[in-house]
């Protein structure tokens, strides 16, 4: 997320292809704790990335496709595994970290966003900021539970709905445009 922060559009693409691409991989998704935390960072970030304005005149994208967008691609199969790992290991209960494809996934990771470490400093992100409250969100991940289910499952639509109704209504008015133009019957 903090690769593609140059531009709204390109946050919101990402993290809905790795949402859908991780409730797909996921057996018992509506249950998993690890679900809800990844949504709830989604959110917290992409609430962050609305309100901010980029430092030293930068300039602020929305609509178009982020400068890193193949590299943050290059990384999205290693960054679902590692999620699912997570979540198989959080299931298991264990208190101890040692999953060695855990580790492997975010080596993966780290070794192909390395040399795009500077980015969201450049276009004027404070990612310091941010990072150090979304890794509260994972830390809390092995603390019980205190919320009901029906409390996750109104939190998840609203962020769901929050974060992705603008993706959803761009395609909706592309789709009705399509509809209008094939309704003309210019070809009879």
């Amino acid at each position: 997320m903090f690769l593609v922060c140059d531009d709204i559009r390109s946050v919101l693409l990402f993290c809905e292809r790795l949402w859908l691409a991780v409730e797909k991989d996921m057996r018992q998704h509506h249950d998993s704790p690890v679900i809800e935390r990844l949504l709830r960072v989604f959110h917290y970030v992409y609430f962050y990335l609305k309100h901010i304005k980029p430092k030293n005149g930068g300039v602020f994208r929305d609509g178009g496709t982020s400068v890193h967008w193949k590299l943050a691609m290059a990384s999205f199969e290693d960054i679902n595994a590692g999620i699912r790992d997570l979540d198989v290991f959080v299931r298991e209960g264990s208190r101890e970290f040692t999953p060695t494809s855990i580790d492997k996934a975010l080596k993966n990771i780290e070794k192909k966003l390395r040399r795009a470490k500077a980015v969201s400093k450049a276009n004027g992100f404070a990612r310091d900021a941010m990072e150090s409250d979304v890794l509260v969100m994972w830390k809390s991940l092995f603390d019980k539970p205190t919320e009901d289910l029906w409390t996750v499952k109104l939190k998840r639509l609203g962020i769901l709905n929050d974060m992705f109704h603008p993706l959803y209504k761009e395609r909706a008015e592309a789709n009705s445009f399509v509809r209008s133009i094939s309704r003309l019957n210019i070809c009879n």
